[in-house]
């Protein structure tokens, strides 16, 4: 699935184009955010507050050429009623839109482009005639999974193709985790026979030779060594006798951004494209001020949104959106010379395999210089080790994570932050790994100590990743229990509209969902609608106020000179 980006962050800047087949084109206006008012380039109905950031139609393939076999058709050619022959014309441009579009989208652009005026039930009739469905069903992916793993443990890497569409790898890797929360009953052990449609080839990897391409990482991981050391050095940043590594200022900014990506990401996968939207128009208002105030783990928590981003095909053009925004946003606030400036610029330069490949080899360099720096039980460094951890030691993640933790309690004790850091990560791979009655054990003890810290953020994700523990192993009661405290305490600790307790709520309405209680899930779900409705307005608002100050302060400068 692909979506067209609608979104208020355009920097500031002059007009400007870029466009190359790794760099797809996007037209830039000036001002701190783009003019709530212009009209989108695909739709008339434009939410308040989503404004354009104009990617071209290259793009939506990623750089290719479009496909030339398909003949457009001129606008109003068609019958008041679309006729069966109307039909078999544009089959071929309705699939290669729906490729990349959902389905409503492909109407509108059918409708606003070509003149065809067709009801979503006669879509959904052709996407069921011509075997469109783009929805992988539970079978399906079980299956890919199965087989995958069987191909991994005998060395094969697996591209899979369902119904003539590549099955992203981020797709199935979290896939692997939902399944992971499914109770036990809910995953069938049986063997499954290949659904119709479902191929499986092996990919061929190309070796990177070309001077160019390796000279770009090594200038990156050079600028952010410089940064990382450059800031100790200055005293912009310092360690603290907590194991924190802190800036001049504190702020939360940063780790709000991060969690208003992923749940950005979340949506997307609901396909809840109104909702990723709005996320991501938010986690993109703080980067000014993460810009301004530059804490040590500024860097690495980008690197881990854009990683996530970047390793699926169907979000990697949002990834590069991203990307440009933080490095024009980079640009304005610390200058084109600087190291951070230089790193997000040379990135978005990049196609996206390179960009995850110098993605990961930036998060060790950042891992090496941090404990360099302040150490390896820092909870910046640990920020970065258990992210790295997740791909260089993928196969014996829990061990390691283990052995740390016992490393930790050693030098630091049990009652402590980052041990509790740890420790939760340990609750979350165990129950990645279906190992329920282990991640149970951990997490209670988690709730222990989170008591003894008193810090609500320690207890709110203590109590999340116990009733995760709890649903997967199909205790509903305490699932449900234990999620609705973390929603109390964390609502009572920093309000509704804190973009973790609206990750517990999703969460929550989710299992309502799947256990049939439909009314309270409904009910839930308009509360987070009106939440998260309450807290884009304002930010448009704000958004709105920073336009016309600086459109006032151009004003000013002209009338000056």
């Amino acid at each position: 699935m692909s979506f067209q980006m609608y979104n208020s962050f355009v920097p500031q800047s002059q007009a400007v184009v870029h466009c190359s087949a790794d760099d797809p084109m996007i037209i830039e206006r000036p001002g701190l955010w783009s003019d709530h008012r212009a009209q989108n380039a695909f739709s008339d109905d434009l939410a308040f507050g989503q404004t354009p950031l104009y990617i071209a139609p290259t793009s939506f393939n990623n750089g290719q050429a479009p496909n030339t076999s398909i003949i457009l058709p001129e606008r109003g050619s068609f019958s008041s009623t679309p006729t069966e022959a109307d039909w078999d014309r544009l089959k071929s441009l309705i699939i290669e839109l729906y490729s990349k579009h959902t389905l409503d989208e492909v109407r509108d652009i059918m409708r606003d482009t070509y003149g065809l005026r067709a009801s979503v039930k006669m879509y959904k009739d052709r996407r069921r005639k011509w075997a469109m469905d783009k929805n992988i069903k539970k079978h399906e992916m079980e299956c890919i999974i199965r087989k995958q793993t069987a191909r991994a443990a005998v060395g094969k890497r697996s591209v899979f193709y369902l119904r003539n569409t590549k099955v992203p790898e981020g797709k199935i890797a979290r896939a692997r985790k939902a399944f992971g929360n499914l109770s036990a009953e809910g995953f069938s052990n049986s063997k499954l026979s290949t659904p119709p449609g479902l191929t499986c080839t092996t990919p061929v990897i190309s070796p990177l030779s070309t001077p160019a391409i390796i000279e770009t990482p090594e200038r990156i991981l050079k600028a952010i060594e410089t940064y990382i050391h450059g800031s100790f050095d200055a005293r912009t940043w310092v360690t603290t006798e907590d194991g924190e590594c802190t800036g001049k200022e504190g702020t939360s900014e940063h780790y709000d951004f991060y969690s208003e990506c992923i749940e950005a990401l979340r949506f997307l996968e609901d396909n809840d494209s109104s909702r990723t939207w709005q996320f991501l128009n938010m986690a993109m208002a703080r980067v000014e001020r993460m810009f301004e105030v530059e804490i040590p783990q500024m860097l690495g928590l980008i690197t881990s949104v854009l990683l996530q981003y970047v390793e699926d095909e169907t979000t990697s053009k949002i990834a590069y959106s991203i990307l440009y925004f933080i490095s024009a946003m980079s640009d304005k606030k610390l200058g084109s010379n600087h190291p951070i400036t230089f790193c997000f610029t040379r990135l978005g330069r990049m196609q996206a395999s390179q960009v995850m490949q110098t993605l990961r080899i930036s998060q060790s360099c950042q891992t090496d210089c941090l404990t360099q720096r302040a150490d390896r039980f820092n909870m910046v460094t640990l920020d970065l080790l258990i992210a790295q951890w997740e791909w260089i030691k993928k196969d014996n993640i829990i061990q390691t994570i283990e052995e740390y933790l016992k490393a930790a309690e050693n030098t630091i004790g049990t009652v402590d932050n980052r041990t509790l850091y740890i420790r939760q990560a340990l609750v979350g791979y165990y129950i990645e790994a279906r190992e329920y009655k282990k991640a149970v054990k951990v997490a209670e003890e988690l709730i222990s100590c989170a008591a003894k810290t008193q810090v609500p953020f320690d207890m709110t994700e203590a109590l999340k990743v116990l009733s995760i523990a709890h649903f997967g192993s199909s205790e509903r009661n305490l699932a449900e229990q234990n999620l609705r405290r973390a929603i109390s305490i964390g609502s009572d600790a920093w309000g509704l509209g804190k973009s973790d307790v609206i990750g517990y709520m999703s969460r929550l309405q989710s299992w309502l969902r799947r256990w049939d209680r439909h009314d309270e899930a409904a009910e839930l779900q308009e509360e987070i609608d009106r939440i998260v409705e309450v807290k884009h307005r304002r930010l448009v608002m704000e958004e709105d106020e920073k336009w016309q100050r600086w459109q006032m302060s151009q004003a000013a400068s002209s009338g000056a000179e």
